[in-house]
């Protein structure tokens, strides 16, 4: 799997998804949305791929629950160059 690696900070994801913070995590809490990745002290980032996956699969009425949960096992395979 190649996947070119970018990082979100969470403004630029609200902006993308047209979420409120509270409905963001509501919904990362629900399994519904990829959780964010720790940057280090209290910075978090979302991958791009990760968002851009979720707007697919939300557009084509799939299961978010089961997306999030293909796109956390992809994770596991992802590996620096």
């Amino acid at each position: 799997m190649n996947i070119e690696i970018k990082i979100e900070r969470k403004n630029r994801v609200l902006s993308r998804v047209n979420f409120s913070k509270a409905t963001l995590h509501r919904y990362i809490n629900q399994g519904i949305f990829p959780p964010p990745i720790s940057l280090g002290g209290r910075a978090v980032g979302f991958f791009s791929h990760e968002v851009d996956e979720y707007l697919i699969a939300a557009a084509n009425g799939t299961d978010l629950n089961e997306a999030v949960e293909r796109m956390l096992k992809k994770r596991k395979d992802l590996k620096a160059h």
